[in-house]
């Protein structure tokens, strides 16, 4: 079960807990997400006010970015900025795949844990290599508190949409 996360639990703390579930479309270069309300779907709005997220994660040596801050600072800081997760999560860091995305990638590539490929970045001061897919999860993991502080209810279920020609192990 997924519990409130962030500023998102101060904000259900309080209330009788309504529960919901929520959709998120995980695009090349964007997020969206929606929730089935009383008026039908509704997609839902980020911390700026905009129905589309960034799919983009920076790295500072104080903090990490998700979504729209990270793409503000994408220019100054382009060597600890990852995007297009979508194209690198799940996948191998010998696949053919990975070599084509090397050309389109702002910061370096790397072999993450598990053979799997991530980001080279600098993070509080130290080198590590971030895998795509715990990026993504970071990702997710801001959309969904989002969600929650924007229906102000706790999100219990989220349904992912992917690419059908998603492998079984980009799936998982």
């Amino acid at each position: 079960a997924l519990r409130p996360v962030g500023g998102a639990a101060a904000s259900l703390r309080g209330m009788a807990i309504r529960r919901t579930a929520v959709g998120i479309d995980l695009g090349t270069t964007d997020v969206f997400a929606a929730n089935v309300g009383r008026k039908g779907v509704e997609i839902v709005q980020n911390s700026v006010s905009e129905r589309r997220t960034p799919a983009v994660i920076g790295f500072t040596e104080r903090r990490r970015l998700l979504g729209d801050a990270a793409y503000t600072q994408l220019k100054s800081n382009y060597k600890n900025t990852c995007r297009g997760l979508k194209h690198l999560v799940g996948r191998a860091w010998d696949s053919p795949e990975v070599e084509a995305e090397r050309l389109w990638a702002l910061c370096p590539l790397g072999r993450a844990e598990h053979g799997d490929v991530g980001y080279e970045v600098c993070y509080r001061g130290k080198e590590q290599c971030v895998s795509a897919t715990v990026c993504l999860s970071m990702l997710v993991t801001s959309i969904i508190a989002t969600c929650q502080a924007w229906t102000k209810m706790e999100v219990r279920q989220v349904v992912l949409a992917i690419p059908s020609y998603f492998t079984e192990r980009v799936r998982q």
